[in-house]
């Protein structure tokens, strides 16, 4: 796996310390993302790495810090917005390369935990992964597996057919070609300027 520090906390800091607004559910990742999408994909050159709480995967550095990178005068706060949203998304989406080298490649993605809330959110992750992106019916998706790993070592299941119950999707989210194109240019951005101030 690979677990990153930033995600809906960079969103909480954005709203309360820039925008000057209280953060606290899942109403107001709507209304973050709800403002973010009216920017295109790519946020016309913004791009957000964002590192503001150190990073784990993929760079492993506490360090690291958060940047903006390629502001100019017509860049708004909802360009920074979708820009913080597709630097998280590209975190991600540069974990899921790595692991596909040694694991190879996902046909679908599972999502859960808070992000999930947000349709529009969990829609990024799908064009920007090009792949179906299965919403999980339990947002606590960690201690669910870590149940169900306990009940197969224990043996008091047969095996991961036993949960299908608990594995079933509620949502499913497909990924727009036509998006999907858009994010690559942005994602090769966000890999480049990763590459130049990651220290590891």
């Amino acid at each position: 796996g690979g677990p990153v520090n930033n995600g809906g906390i960079i969103l909480k800091w954005f709203s309360e310390q820039v925008l000057g607004r209280e953060f606290k559910g899942a109403e107001d990742v709507d209304r973050f993302l709800a403002e973010a999408i009216i920017v295109p994909p790519g946020a016309q050159g913004l791009t957000c790495l964002p590192w503001f709480m150190g990073e784990r995967a993929p760079i492993w550095d506490a360090g690291a810090t958060g940047i903006f990178h390629g502001m100019t005068l017509r860049h708004t706060r909802a360009h920074m917005m979708r820009a913080i949203v597709e630097g998280i998304c590209f975190s991600l989406f540069s974990i899921a390369g790595i692991l596909a080298e040694t694991a190879g490649p996902a046909d679908r993605v599972r999502a859960s935990g808070g992000f999930t809330a947000s349709a529009q959110w969990v829609q990024m992750v799908a064009d920007i992964f090009g792949r179906p992106v299965d919403v999980a019916q339990d947002t606590d998706a960690s201690a669910t597996g870590a149940a169900m790993l306990g009940f197969i070592a224990t043996g008091e299941v047969s095996g991961w057919a036993d949960f299908r119950s608990w594995t079933a999707s509620p949502a499913t989210f497909l990924p727009a070609p036509e998006q999907q194109e858009r994010y690559r240019d942005a994602f090769q951005r966000f890999s480049a300027l990763a590459q130049t101030f990651s220290r590891t």
